[in-house]
């Protein structure tokens, strides 16, 4: 009796109060706490798989954070995992003070405001956090467009401030020859010769198995003429909903903005290279110079007349394509570089991350 009594009041001296506040810090602390271990393990592993994989996407800096949240189906998931986090913290608190020798501890005015009071404060911050992550889920979907066929995209508006229908859409026309598409009179020139210099440089998702012939990668490398430093920027291919230069607004994805130029001379009376690098300059900010295209079979000789490229891959690829590369130093050919550059469906991958790629 002596011994059972002695076991009794050792647990029953374990607070509910302190394990409900040891689960709201992490879920499975207030149950090892208790003394109960499995139910430790249970409660706390799935939030360890949860900090687990943030912190290998935190891994490859703040860049990666915010192409995760920008990206809209990756901030919807997060969104959703916010509130299950939510609920299992919620679940663990409430499950955490069973302490062993107490009987229905919820049910005590002390622990059930203790309860509340914790049940609160999770509901605030996950609330707020929750709050974030759609905001970034709107932004994204507001930003970018959703996907659809290969070969179609939203029309854009003719008029200033106009909104078609989300249905209006329009059929890519057959490719142009080079002699049609690239052709543009001189828009800007630098202003002295230490000022810096710009260049429109355009990944076209063209080949002889295709029907279309998209601006995929609008890259813009500026240089600085007198120190040889050049800066890199990346225009996401999806990005929509996005002013012209003349006023209007353009509805389609923007890597489908050249080819609609074309095919739309009337509205479009520069011709489609130079209304394309009109318009980056007006996106940019500062005025595109220079510009330069290439396409996948493009892209692929050029690698192979310089006998191929050295990259130094930061982490491994494992493409559900079928591409896969060890992270390190790697020497590609002009056909292993072309998957390089279009590689984004790997763990942690992204449009953002195949721009960095192509940079």
């Amino acid at each position: 009796m002596k011994t059972a009594q002695g076991s009794l009041t050792v647990k029953a001296a374990r607070s509910p109060h302190v394990a409900a506040g040891l689960s709201f810090l992490w879920p499975g602390l207030g149950h090892w706490y208790g003394g109960r271990v499995r139910s430790a393990a249970l409660f706390a592993l799935p939030v360890l798989g949860i900090a687990a994989l943030l912190l290998a996407q935190a891994h490859g800096g703040l860049g990666d954070l915010a192409a995760l949240l920008l990206t809209p189906s990756s901030a919807l998931t997060v969104l959703i995992l916010i509130g299950l986090l939510g609920a299992w913290r919620l679940l663990a608190i409430a499950d955490s003070m069973s302490v062993p020798g107490t009987s229905r501890p919820l049910r005590r005015p002390s622990t059930l405001a203790t309860f509340g009071v914790l049940t609160l404060a999770v509901i605030a911050t996950h609330g707020a956090l929750g709050y974030a992550a759609w905001a970034f889920y709107d932004a994204g979907s507001r930003i970018f467009v959703g996907k659809q066929g290969p070969d179609e995209t939203a029309a854009p508006s003719l008029e200033p401030g106009e909104t078609p229908s989300p249905d209006e859409k329009y059929q890519a026309s057959p490719i142009a020859t080079a002699d049609e598409e690239y052709q543009a009179s001189p828009i800007a020139t630098p202003e002295t010769a230490q000022s810096r210099i710009n260049i429109l440089l355009t990944g076209i998702d063209s080949a002889p198995t295709r029907t279309t012939a998209l601006t995929d990668t609008l890259l813009v490398a500026s240089v600085d003429p007198m120190t040889g430093a050049v800066a890199l920027i990346s225009f996401p291919r999806d990005i929509s909903g996005f002013p012209l230069y003349d006023g209007r607004t353009y509805r389609g994805k923007i890597n489908s903005f050249m080819t609609w130029a074309r095919t739309h001379p009337k509205e479009f009376p520069d011709g489609p290279l130079t209304s394309l690098v009109k318009e980056m300059g007006f996106l940019l900010g500062a005025p595109v110079h220079y510009y330069a295209a290439i396409d996948l079979a493009g892209f692929q000789r050029m690698i192979d007349l310089v006998d191929g490229v050295t990259v130094d891959n930061p982490r491994a690829i494992d493409d559900p394509s079928g591409f896969k590369l060890s992270a390190g130093t790697h020497r590609l050919d002009g056909r292993t570089a072309l998957a390089y550059v279009r590689s984004r469906k790997g763990l942690g991958d992204s449009d953002f991350s195949r721009a960095r790629r192509q940079q």
